[in-house]
């Protein structure tokens, strides 16, 4: 379980505050001031590991900090690449969007062999109304390395090929 901590006094930081969190979270993104997203599991004790799951957090208050949403991206053992690589995501600011790729538990067959079936799932983060909103859902089929927006147009990068894809597709 995380925390929030006060390091206004370098020489004594304290401890303040547990993040609200209802599932294991592996690593934590700034989104902006006060704001988090944790991307972790979603646990279930009877069921083990339902997949990947992400939680906004709240913490413009650090000792009282509140989980505002979570989103689960898939079913079980669906993984996020922002689980362990803070690069595998992207978030606009601007435009309040986030992007993150996944791997499925699936397979598709593709020039005769099986790979994992990959794709960038489009979020809406509204922390006003305390929502994560998927929006958009696109299959990539070798997995997605990096994205990147230029303008109106979402860019997925991998090794050797380069997608782009309208933002209001």
């Amino acid at each position: 379980r995380g925390f929030t901590g006060d390091v206004s006094d370098p020489r004594q930081p304290r401890v303040v505050g547990g993040l609200p969190a209802e599932s294991p979270i592996s690593i934590l993104h700034p989104l902006s001031d006060g704001l988090l997203l944790g991307v972790g599991r979603d646990r279930d004790e009877r069921l083990g590991d339902q997949g990947a799951r992400l939680s906004l957090i709240d913490i413009s208050q650090p000792s009282g900090p509140r989980l505002l949403a979570t989103h689960d991206l898939g079913g079980p053992w669906w993984f996020a690449g922002a689980e362990s690589e803070a690069q595998e995501f992207s978030y606009f600011r601007e435009e309040r969007l986030l992007v993150l790729d996944v791997s499925k538990n699936e397979s598709v067959l593709i020039d005769g062999r099986y790979v994992p079936r990959y794709t960038l799932v489009v979020l809406r983060v509204d922390p006003a109304a305390g929502k994560l909103e998927q929006i958009a859902e696109v299959e990539v089929p070798d997995g997605v390395v990096r994205t990147l927006r230029i303008g109106d147009v979402l860019y997925a990068i991998r090794p050797g090929r380069i997608d782009a894809r309208e933002l209001d597709e």
